[in-house]
């Protein structure tokens, strides 16, 4: 398996804070079985959200890395509860 972790920020209002049950609600209605996600997990704190999503392995892995990025971009361009927020880090 490959962890790949993101942080989404928002320019909102300082206490604004959504729950990380709800966030990894919406990042799995993102994903297609094509993106081969095993996991999804997420911390959220005022105005920032930490992501980590696990994705499995395959012989293909070193052209298909954006798989975990691409399920986030979906979500924040899908989900208008993600509306504001921004993707600022992701790193594997």
């Amino acid at each position: 398996m490959r962890l790949t972790l993101f942080t989404l920020t928002s320019p909102g209002h300082p206490h604004s804070r959504l729950s990380a049950p709800v966030i990894v609600d919406v990042l799995w209605a993102a994903a297609a079985p094509a993106d081969r996600i095993e996991h999804i997990s997420a911390r959220s704190a005022p105005r920032h959200i930490d992501i980590g999503i696990y994705t499995r392995r395959t012989p293909q892995q070193d052209l298909d890395a954006p798989a975990a990025e691409d399920v986030v971009r979906r979500a924040l361009a899908s989900a208008p509860l993600l509306r504001g927020w921004t993707l600022s880090t992701g790193q594997e």
